[in-house]
């Protein structure tokens, strides 16, 4: 219930149209609290570092939670790698230090990842590079959330550290365009 706000943001201009549908689909239980934790950002040599440790404390009659996150490649184009683009990047999330989930994009830098990605929805015939595959996205496709069930890790009613950080085939990025 109450009021929501449902905001978008580019630096490319676009004519948006809106559709919300909500259902429940029989998953028994609702959100309770929702924490903001990280947003994006250019990877370059700052990232990590831009993505400090926080310190949460989950409702003590909360029974269960996860991490929600939207990754994809997109901004990260601006290093002269294009990383976010075709090169794997992971997203590493550790809940107190016991557990670590990763996000990764083993499709990018493949040579038709995309074309292979017609049949659920890519754009196809988009000239230049849109048939290979990419950091979590493709032309006109749109980019799922990524759910990780954290409850086993999290203590409720008391703090827990949760940590961020994102490396590219396994190693930390650092910006070569300068």
């Amino acid at each position: 219930g109450g009021d929501r706000t449902v905001q978008f943001w580019t630096v490319q201009g676009y004519d948006i149209t809106l559709d919300i549908r909500l259902s429940n689909r029989g998953v028994g239980d609702r959100p309770y609290a929702i924490e903001y934790l990280w947003s994006g950002g250019t990877l370059n040599d700052q990232y990590n570092a831009n993505h400090e440790a926080l310190t949460i404390t989950p409702p003590e009659e909360a029974s269960r939670a996860a991490i929600v996150a939207t990754i994809s490649g997109h901004g990260y184009s601006s290093d002269a790698e294009y990383c976010g683009e075709f090169c794997n990047h992971e997203n590493h999330f550790t809940v107190n230090g016991l557990s670590t989930y990763t996000k990764d994009h083993p499709e990018a830098s493949t040579a038709h990842g995309c074309a292979d990605a017609v049949h659920i929805g890519t754009v196809p015939n988009q000239f230049g590079t849109w048939v290979y595959g990419r950091g979590g996205w493709c032309p006109g496709l749109q980019v799922d959330q990524w759910v990780q069930d954290i409850t086993a890790d999290l203590t409720f009613g008391a703090e827990n550290t949760l940590e961020y950080h994102a490396t590219i085939d396994g190693v930390e990025h650092y910006d070569t365009s300068t």
